[in-house]
C-alpha cells in the first residue's frame, strides 16, 4: 500500500465531495456531532481514512458495524475505488432508517460497491468476511458478541477506540491477537487491529 499521505492526497477531491454531502444531509439527519462540524476533515475523514493502511492486501469483503454517517466505511470505499484497492464488496450495517437512506444515497452518488443492511447487528449473518470495522460504537467485548454472525478467526477487525481502550481490553473474554496502534488524529485514541477471534 502506498504511503498514507499519498493515498489521502489522491482521494482528496472525492473525499471532500463526501464531506460536503454529509454536511448537506446534516441539516435534516444527525450524522455527526454538531460540535465536530467545523473540523469534519480531520475529525471524521482522516480519522476514518487511516484504517486503509491496515486492510489486508487481498481483502475482498468488508463489513462495517453501525455505519452511521458513513465513517469509516464510505470513506474507505471511496479510497478503495480511487486507488484501485482489493475490496470488492462493502456491507454497511445500520439499524437507523434515515441514516441507512443517507448511506444508500452516498453509495449511489459515488458509485460504490456498497450494500446497506438496515438491520440490527446481532441479526446479520454473512460468510467469508475479510475485514470488520467499527468506530466509536461499543466495547470490544460487545462488538465480538454482536458480530458473531460474520466475525471468524480469519477476520481482521479494525476498531477505532478512545482513551478507555485498556479498560475495554481488560474486560474482553474472547481469545484473539490484538495490536494497539496509536491514532494519527487523536493523541489518546487508538486503532485496534485484531485477528484470530475465537468463540467458545
Amino acid at each position: 500500500m502506498k504511503q498514507f499521505e499519498e493515498i489521502l492526497k489522491k482521494s482528496q477531491t472525492e473525499l471532500q465531495k463526501f464531506a460536503d454531502l454529509v454536511l448537506k444531509w446534516q441539516r435534516t439527519v444527525n450524522l455527526i456531532a454538531p460540535s465536530t462540524i467545523p473540523d469534519i476533515w480531520e475529525r471524521h475523514i482522516v480519522d476514518s481514512a487511516q484504517l486503509v493502511e491496515y486492510i489486508p492486501e487481498n481483502a475482498k469483503v468488508l463489513v462495517d458495524m453501525g455505519s452511521g454517517g458513513g465513517f469509516p466505511a464510505i470513506v474507505l470505499a471511496i479510497i478503495n475505488k480511487v486507488v484501485g484497492g482489493s475490496v470488492e464488496q462493502f456491507y454497511l450495517i445500520e439499524s437507523d432508517v434515515k441514516k441507512s437512506i443517507f448511506l444508500r444515497e452516498a453509495a449511489r452518488v459515488f458509485e460504490l460497491p456498497v450494500q446497506v443492511l438496515n438491520q440490527r447487528l446481532e441479526n446479520v449473518v454473512l460468510e467469508n468476511v475479510d475485514v470488520v470495522t467499527a468506530r466509536a460504537l461499543k466495547t470490544v467485548e460487545e462488538l465480538f458478541v454482536l458480530g458473531q454472525g460474520f466475525i471468524t478467526n480469519k477476520t481482521t477487525c479494525l476498531f477505532l477506540k478512545g482513551e478507555r481502550v485498556d479498560e475495554e481490553l481488560a474486560q474482553n473474554t474472547h481469545k484473539c491477537c490484538i495490536e494497539k496502534i496509536p491514532s494519527r488524529t487523536h493523541k489518546k485514541s487508538y486503532i485496534l487491529k485484531i485477528g484470530g477471534v475465537q468463540y467458545e
